[in-house]
């Protein structure tokens, strides 16, 4: 189980600092939520995933560790 004390070192960007990323974000999940399942779900959730990125501002290095552990 998880405790709090790992957890509160998960850093958590703040949306007003970010706010266009942040909004951008949570409306293509509201789309992802609320739509059937489309041919368009694997761009949004690549979307997604880019604006996660910005939002950490993880670098293109990091980015291709992480997604070559993904997929």
């Amino acid at each position: 189980s998880f405790e709090s004390r790992f957890i509160k070192q998960i850093p958590i960007p703040q949306f007003p600092k970010n706010k266009n990323i942040g909004n951008a974000i949570i409306e293509k999940v509201n789309f992802l939520l609320e739509e059937e399942s489309t041919e368009r779900d694997n761009q949004l959730k690549a979307e997604i995933d880019n604006l996660v990125y910005l939002l950490y501002d993880i670098s293109e290095t990091e980015i291709a560790l992480i997604e070559s552990q993904i997929n």
